[in-house]
């Protein structure tokens, strides 16, 4: 598998991933892997079932973080317009988690706090990763890194295309206000 670094472009896309593991694992060990998923608008069930089996622990382990994830983004949304949040929003405790959501309530504009949570999630991922050895863990924590890489590569396109397009109309406005266009 290709190394995968914050902030480099992704080696193959989910899908091409997910094409290459069909191939040698079994439909079980695929579909689980398959459907590893960042999207924070998926189901999330606060009380997470333990698998009985090792297998099957990252997914158990990503449900729990994106719960205390969500839990503290609504918790300290909830605090600075001055509402007591209920216990049962729970709350993420990691170290990482908390002074993060902080600082993505506090950032200057939506995208880069988009960036700084996708950085949390990164970071716990690459904590995670290093405890599993070469298994269907691994593999399912590793498509996850893969879908944050992609996130971020649409992201920066589109910040690259808005800034270009507002660079291109301020010097067309330029040029037309002195009468070269």
């Amino acid at each position: 598998m290709p190394m995968l670094r914050w902030g480099w472009k992704p080696p193959m896309s989910s899908q091409q991933f997910l094409e290459d593991c069909q191939y040698v694992m079994n439909i079980a060990d695929y579909h689980y892997v398959a459907g590893a998923s960042l999207l924070l608008e998926a189901p999330i069930r606060v009380e997470t079932a333990r698998p009985t089996r090792r297998a099957g622990m990252a997914a158990a382990q990503w449900e729990e973080f994106r719960a205390g994830l969500q839990g503290g983004l609504a918790r300290q949304r909830a605090q600075a317009l001055g509402i007591e949040p209920p216990q049962s929003w729970g709350y993420s405790t990691t170290i990482y988690s908390y002074e993060g959501i902080r600082e993505a309530l506090n950032a200057p504009h939506p995208l880069a706090a988009e960036e700084i949570l996708d950085q949390l999630c990164w970071q716990w991922l690459e904590d995670m990763i290093e405890r599993y050895p070469a298994d269907v863990d691994r593999l399912y924590l590793y498509h996850l890194q893969i879908q944050l890489l992609q996130r971020q590569h649409y992201l920066q396109e589109a910040i690259a295309e808005k800034y270009y397009e507002e660079s291109y109309q301020r010097v067309a406005r330029q040029l037309s206000e002195v009468g070269l266009t």
